[in-house]
C-alpha cells in the first residue's frame, strides 16, 4: 500500500528507497480526483502526483516492487544500450549478437574512413 508519492524530492529528503517508474493502471477514481483538483492547475499542465496522493490517503493506491532489471529508454543512446543488454541477456540471441558486435568493432578498427559498407554486408 502506498501512503504518498513525492515528485522529484531534493537529494537527502527521499522518504524511502523506492521510486515510481511512471507505469500506472488507473481506475475511474483518478479522473474524479483530477477534476476535483483542476482549479489548482494554473500552468495548464496536469500532474498525477496530487490526485494519486489524494487516493493514497484513502488507501486506494497500491504498488508492485520490481526486483528485476530496469533499463532507461529516455534518450537515443540509452535505447541503444538497452537493446544491447537485452540482446546479450537472451540465450537465443546472445551468441550471435556478441559475434555481430565483435565483427562490427573489428571493422570499425580496421577501416577508419568508411566502414559502413562492410558493416552493412553483415546484415
Amino acid at each position: 500500500e502506498v501512503k504518498s508519492l513525492v515528485e522529484k524530492p531534493e537529494p537527502g529528503t527521499q522518504p524511502s528507497n523506492l521510486a515510481s517508474m511512471g507505469r500506472y493502471l488507473y481506475t475511474s477514481d483518478i479522473f474524479r480526483e483530477v477534476e476535483r483538483l483542476l482549479p489548482e492547475y494554473t500552468d495548464r499542465e496536469l500532474y498525477q502526483t496530487p490526485p494519486l496522493n489524494e487516493l493514497a490517503a484513502r488507501g486506494k493506491v497500491a504498488a508492485i516492487v520490481h526486483e528485476g532489471l530496469r533499463l532507461d529508454l529516455g534518450e537515443p543512446f540509452a535505447f541503444l544500450r538497452a537493446v544491447t543488454v537485452c540482446g546479450l541477456r537472451r540465450k537465443e540471441y546472445s551468441g550471435a549478437y556478441l559475434s555481430f558486435l565483435r565483427r562490427v568493432v573489428r571493422i570499425m578498427e580496421e577501416e577508419k574512413k568508411d566502414p559502413w559498407q562492410r558493416i552493412a554486408e553483415l546484415m
